[in-house]
């Protein structure tokens, strides 16, 4: 086979036009993988595990910096709701999920998973999970997770996927105390000092964080 090699969910795969592939070649090294095999039981052939970049959750607030961002993250659910229904921008019916996960990094993230209106319980309190290429974004200055369920490892397919990872996730969350949920990602501000807002509001559209205390207030007036 002459393909290109590429990777899917993570996996290493192989592409191939039908014009690239020769069957029941003769040469030398194509005899002796025919060999090999004919004396191997199939059972005992394992698929290529996936190749996952792990990214700590305590570090996904750099990862949110850069437009249209994604990373693997491997933790366990610290709670999740019931699925919801959820209609996509085209008109397809799905079920929507927020949890929150944490993994060793001692810090956790709301995450968002998508799925099929007809798919199976996915989450539960004590999961461990493998998200792969999840979408990290902020949302009112704080990072998130959205991921569809087709990219998420659940249970004993994450362990089997990655078990040294899944492994470490797993000694940490047990070794917790019940009811342990390590903080979520806090926004990232930076702060303007009032002072310094003449100089801030001389661009057109300009806004700030801006930390202070209330001095007076006024009675609230109508307003449409």
């Amino acid at each position: 086979v002459e393909g290109r090699k590429t990777t899917f969910l993570s996996t290493a795969t192989v592409h191939a036009f039908a014009t690239d592939v020769l069957a029941n070649p003769s040469f030398s090294e194509a005899r002796c993988v025919k060999e090999h095999f004919q004396h191997t039981d199939p059972r005992q052939l394992l698929p290529l595990r996936p190749i996952f970049t792990f990214k700590p959750i305590a570090s996904l607030g750099d990862v949110a910096s850069a437009e249209d961002s994604v990373a693997d993250v491997c933790a366990v659910v610290v709670r999740a709701e019931p699925p919801q229904p959820h209609t996509s921008r085209s008109g397809v019916e799905m079920l929507r999920i927020a949890a929150v996960v944490a993994d060793p990094s001692e810090r956790s993230v709301q995450m968002t998973v998508f799925a099929a209106a007809d798919a199976p319980p996915l989450l539960t309190a004590g999961t461990p999970l493998i998200a792969r290429g999840a979408k990290i974004s902020l949302w009112q200055g704080a990072p998130q997770m959205m991921v569809y369920h087709e990219k998420l490892l659940v249970g004993a397919a994450a362990v089997e996927a990655a078990p040294e990872a899944m492994s470490a996730v797993s000694t940490w969350w047990a070794a917790q105390p019940p009811g342990h949920s390590p903080p979520l990602l806090a926004p990232a501000m930076s702060l303007t000092p009032i002072a310094s807002l003449s100089d801030v509001a001389s661009a057109e559209g300009t806004i700030a964080d801006v930390c202070a205390v209330v001095m007076r207030t006024e009675p609230p007036q109508p307003h449409t």
